[in-house]
């Protein structure tokens, strides 16, 4: 099992050819996504945004 932070902050456990990726958005806010089949350079890249955008139970409010 290996694990890092990539440069913009999102930590990840590859376990196998899964990733675990996660982002501390608040004290009380994590964001959390498992990824499979995914390669390295797709893992360093990944921002919060990103992240985010992956999040399925997420309302995002785009009205500003």
């Amino acid at each position: 099992m290996n694990t890092g932070i990539n440069k913009n902050g999102v930590r990840w456990i590859k376990d196998g050819n899964k990733y675990e990726c996660f982002y501390q958005l608040t004290s009380d806010v994590e964001l959390h996504k498992t990824f499979e089949n995914t390669n390295q350079k797709a893992i360093n890249d990944l921002t919060f945004i990103q992240l985010l955008n992956e999040q399925v139970n997420v309302q995002k409010n785009n009205t500003k």
